[in-house]
């Protein structure tokens, strides 16, 4: 399949997570299966537009989306990880922290609008 406008192409794949991101159970199989191609498709054309394997392209978005609602919001850690995909808040901040190089908390604390 050849993609004539990549950034089209990841705005669809946005829109689609956007609108799943708070699903724990959505996967790179959802993902692709919604954008209507195949996993390997799907791997190919997001690696090869954003530099990430699916996956992590969709744990970057759940990420991103936390720390505005950490900015935004007064909401616990608990309920962000829940919004956005999280079972275990535990794993939240860990992932959190491996990103962005503080605890979700820290990060709210400091960034708080």
């Amino acid at each position: 399949m050849s993609i004539r406008n990549p950034e089209k192409y990841i705005q669809s794949i946005d829109e689609i997570i956007e609108k799943k991101l708070s699903e724990n159970s959505f996967s790179v199989q959802k993902l692709a299966e919604t954008a209507g191609c195949s996993r390997m498709s799907l791997y190919r054309n997001v690696k090869r537009f954003t530099g990430n394997s699916p996956s992590k392209y969709i744990l970057k978005k759940r990420l991103h989306r936390s720390t505005q609602m950490l900015q935004q919001t007064n909401k616990t850690i608990q309920d962000i990880a829940n919004e956005i995909g999280f079972n275990h808040p535990g794993y939240f901040s860990k992932k959190f922290k491996e990103e962005y190089g503080c605890t979700p908390t820290n990060y709210g604390k400091s960034n708080l609008k």
